[in-house]
């Protein structure tokens, strides 16, 4: 008898395509052909690598945020809960984000003291709070991103942090990303030449190539074995 788990599929935007495809299915009856990317065992690495990356950037994008508040103006467009008359003022926005940012860092950093038996911190500023928290929160990540004994856990983990880069990147503006085409490679799913790298606002790669005709994203170890299968034709080819 096999006794090998099934692997649970990767709770992360790598397989945001398959899952559109699944609730079509379920709802709709709508048959697919996509496969859902196994999660290692929450999160597949690039997935992981995504939410480490978002989590290393919050002491600069609460950085940016601050300064938003010290030169923002009210938003016409956007008001008060409960309120038609009164419009959020910017620096009101950057503030909420702050205190989200804030908020969601600590529950994290002090589910893991509770859970590893951590003394708390001392008093500090919100900017220092923010710092300590996010260094705590890396120290760990990798226990809690795939370690922790409650698979839910790590999912709301990454989810929560991912919500939230979100959020402040699209606040501050450096939420773009800047892609790079993939020269010569077709989609393995169209196979029109539509495949590119993604880059983030720091220049960094995601770790996604994504056709921007049919949507087909891939991860990069993926990517490199298409590469691999794609160019075998143009080596028989050439060796005929």
């Amino acid at each position: 008898m096999n006794n090998v788990p099934t692997p649970t599929a990767c709770v992360g935007p790598c397989n945001s395509g398959w899952r559109r495809a699944e609730t079509a299915r379920l709802t709709k009856g709508t048959p697919h052909e996509l496969t859902a990317r196994a999660g290692q065992p929450v999160w597949c690495n690039p997935c992981a690598r995504h939410v480490r990356i978002g989590l290393a950037d919050f002491p600069e994008l609460a950085a940016r945020l601050m300064l938003e508040v010290e030169n923002a103006t009210a938003a016409g467009t956007v008001h008060v809960s409960g309120s038609k008359g009164r419009p959020i003022h910017g620096r009101e926005r950057y503030t909420f984000c702050i205190d989200d940012i804030v908020g969601v860092l600590n529950y994290w950093a002090e589910a893991i003291r509770v859970d590893r038996d951590l003394a708390a911190p001392p008093p500090r500023s919100r900017g220092a709070a923010i710092t300590a928290d996010t260094r705590l929160l890396l120290i760990h990540f990798d226990w809690m991103i795939a370690e922790h004994s409650e698979p839910a856990q790590s999912a709301e983990f990454g989810k929560d942090l991912n919500r939230l880069y979100r959020h402040a990147a699209k606040l501050t503006r450096t939420d773009d990303v800047r892609a790079v085409p993939c020269e010569g490679i077709p989609c393995r799913q169209c196979d029109l030449m539509a495949l590119e790298h993604e880059l983030d606002w720091q220049g960094r790669a995601t770790g996604y190539v994504l056709c921007r005709d049919c949507g087909t994203l891939l991860k990069e170890d993926e990517y490199e074995r298409w590469v691999k299968l794609a160019a075998q034709p143009f080596k028989k080819r050439a060796a005929a």
